[in-house]
């Protein structure tokens, strides 16, 4: 069986396994395909189809219209590539293995956002989804224009990634014509703009910069009653009063200035990534140990303050892949990378390290470590002993004796949680579950392990996060204790300190404590991604959006390929939204819903910020999507079980959700 390919940018169009056209007639049974498609692999209830396709018709009569859709649509894709069509009980879907589709492609090839998968991404998108399919029907035009706004979104920051990345090549005039793509998807975004002009100036094209300002402030103007903002006013005026190279090779030359490089830029210290360290045990059940060594590693060097050191989310984005150095110390901005591998063999480990300058690719020192496993935190402490004297020689002994954390008594308690976090970290309630009864085991083998206790208390929290307090009493009781456990048994782990401080505040509800842990935290360690997040959400929560805006921002940059971002985009929304700042609040609330959908809070600030800026379609969607998930839900309710009490602009947020839809 060939695959059958689905293009759903522009056009809805279908070709067979052999490249034949497939000729799709009916609107509807177009229009199934189209959302079974967007859905893929996620097989969708019949009653749901009914009520998207057939939402004016009562129920047996939408039921049999639906029926009588995918018995045509299955005909024609039968008679294409058989077996594409599946259903099961109440359940349509698409076949996934057998089936290629334009839009998941384009999703997949973004989130890796390589240069190269960034130009494939780029040229995957064609045109608007599913344009000119129009079926008369109110639930499905309200999904197809969120989903349009959520791909033209995405879109935005692949066209603007890869024309940057076209840039820092070299390759000025295809980095304006990718420019002058996005500039087209979203005439309002002003960065787009900004970058346009830059590469306009530095291709000796100062009249077209200066055009493009009119043209950015015009529409500005028009569509928003505002004029642009300060940086934009600043880009014109330079380029107003500087002449442009005037000559390719000085616009070549000059556009590593003018454009952002293709990664963050350098801090003004020593900055090092820790790349997951290789499993050469021969095992793949024992990749969580060389996973857990490469996280203690990390740990370790971010305790050193003279460092900047990459979380670990965004270090291993690269786990599995084979990547040059330089790559990796452009992407995120470091100066030096470290790799390694592990071998696990019976009760002894060999750990092998090495320290590469990034820019230069050229290696500056390596290592072999053996010994047992009851050594591997001394092992720990000499490889990251070494890396601090192989960066700066002029650090003393002692200054590597602060990276030291208090370690588990048992070995296996260690082994144990582990485990634990490499379920915990997928996000998946079963997941969940077994890695609370990993963390559970760790805590009876050694009861002074205080990260098995927060951890297993983040186990119980994890919902509060994404749906309100929906714990029972019982288990909040149980959160709460894990929590306090753990800080009775380490209260100068920081890992510690902001997990426990997550709960005191969710959970507990005690804000000024849950605080001040935080802020504990990160005075010693300052190197901690989620540290940031969870003190940008604290700051959400009593009322700070400011200081929720800087924390959050800080912990993208210490992780910009993380893929928890979500969380941080998530703060960001609420801070937006708390500030009034409903365009920005949006912004980020799409892109936090788009990485995670079920995060509930990114939803309700979607729809809050959608309807207060008038986009009514958009809004009610998000309050669909909402009330699919917690039907319970009302305004009322939401205050209840949600941590808003001290929320900024709480009058604005509920008038927006209001507007949206949100039962009272």
């Amino acid at each position: 069986m060939g695959k059958l390919s689905i293009r759903l940018f522009g056009r809805l169009k279908v070709w067979d396994g052999a490249g034949g056209e497939v000729s799709l007639s009916g609107r509807k049974p177009r229009a199934l395909l189209a959302y079974l498609a967007l859905n893929a692999g996620q097989p969708q209830p019949r009653d749901r189809l009914a009520a998207l396709l057939w939402g004016d018709r009562f129920e047996e009569q939408a039921r049999q219209s639906l029926r009588q859709c995918i018995s045509k649509l299955r005909k024609t894709l039968d008679d294409a590539e058989p077996g594409i069509l599946l259903t099961n009980g109440d359940d349509v879907g698409l076949n996934v293995d057998a089936t290629d589709i334009d839009a998941s492609n384009f999703v997949r090839l973004a989130a890796e956002g390589t240069p190269d998968t960034l130009a494939k991404a780029a040229g995957l998108y064609g045109g608007v989804l599913i344009d000119g399919l129009d079926v008369k029907e109110a639930a499905f035009e309200d999904w197809i224009a969120a989903e349009r706004a959520r791909f033209n979104d995405l879109a935005c920051d692949v066209l603007a990634k890869h024309s940057q990345y076209q840039a820092a090549a070299g390759d000025t005039g295809a980095a304006i014509d990718t420019a002058r793509r996005l500039v087209a998807l979203d005439p309002l975004r002003e960065e787009a703009h900004r970058a346009l002009m830059r590469l306009y100036a530095q291709s000796g094209r100062r009249a077209q910069a200066l055009k493009q300002f009119q043209v950015c402030a015009e529409g500005l103007r028009r569509d928003l009653g505002a004029e642009p903002d300060a940086e934009t006013a600043r880009l014109y005026a330079e380029i107003q009063h500087h002449e442009a190279p005037s000559s390719a090779a000085g616009a070549k030359a000059d556009v590593s200035e003018a454009i952002p490089e293709a990664g963050p830029p350098l801090p003004d210290k020593p900055s090092i990534a820790v790349l997951p360290f290789a499993n050469l045990s021969g095992d793949p059940e024992q990749e969580y140990f060389s996973d857990g060594i490469t996280d203690d590693l990390i740990t370790a060097l971010s305790n050193v303050r003279t460092f900047f050191v990459i979380a670990r989310h965004s270090s291993f984005t690269y786990k599995g892949r084979a990547v040059d150095v330089k790559d990796v110390g452009r992407e995120l901005g470091v100066h030096y990378v470290l790799e390694g591998s592990v071998r696990k063999a019976g009760n002894r480990v060999r750990v092998t390290a090495q320290l590469v300058e990034a820019a230069s690719g050229n290696h500056i020192w390596a290592d072999r470590y053996d010994g047992a496993l009851d050594d591997i935190f001394d092992l720990q402490d000499e490889i990251s002993a070494s890396v601090v004297g192989a960066i700066e020689p002029q650090l003393h002994r002692a200054e590597v004796e602060r990276i030291r954390h208090k370690r588990p008594e048992s070995f296996d308690a260690y082994d144990l949680t582990l485990s634990g976090l490499a379920k915990m970290n997928k996000l998946d309630p079963r997941d969940t579950a077994d890695a609370l009864r990993l963390f559970l085991e760790a805590i009876e083998l050694d009861a002074n392990y205080a990260r098995a206790y927060v951890c297993a208390s983040y186990c119980h929290r994890r919902q509060v996060q994404l749906k309100g307090m929906v714990l029972s009493e019982e288990d909040k009781a149980e959160s709460i204790r894990l929590a306090h456990a753990g800080l009775r048994a380490d209260r100068t782990d920081p890992y510690v300190l902001w997990q426990a401080a997550m709960t005191v505040a969710l959970v507990e509800k005690d804000y000024e404590e849950a605080v001040a842990l935080v802020d504990r935290s990160l005075a010693i360690n300052a190197n901690a991604n989620r540290a940031w997040i969870a003190s940008g959400m604290l700051r959400c929560y009593v009322g700070d959006p400011e200081t929720a805006i800087e924390h959050a921002e800080r912990a993208m940059r210490l992780s910009p390929l993380d893929i928890s971002m979500w969380v941080a985009e998530s703060v960001m929304a609420n801070a937006c939204m708390q500030l009034g700042n409903y365009e920005k609040a949006l912004a980020w609330a799409r892109k936090s819903a788009r990485r995670h959908p079920d995060n509930l809070p990114a939803h309700h600030v979607l729809a809050a910020s959608a309807a207060q800026l008038g986009r009514r379609q958009e809004a009610e969607a998000a309050v669909r999507d909402v009330l699919e998930m917690d039907p319970a839900l009302t305004i009322s309710r939401l205050k209840e079980i949600y941590p808003v009490a001290r929320y900024n602009n709480l009058e604005g947020f509920i008038e927006g959700l209001r507007k949206a839809g949100l039962p009272e």
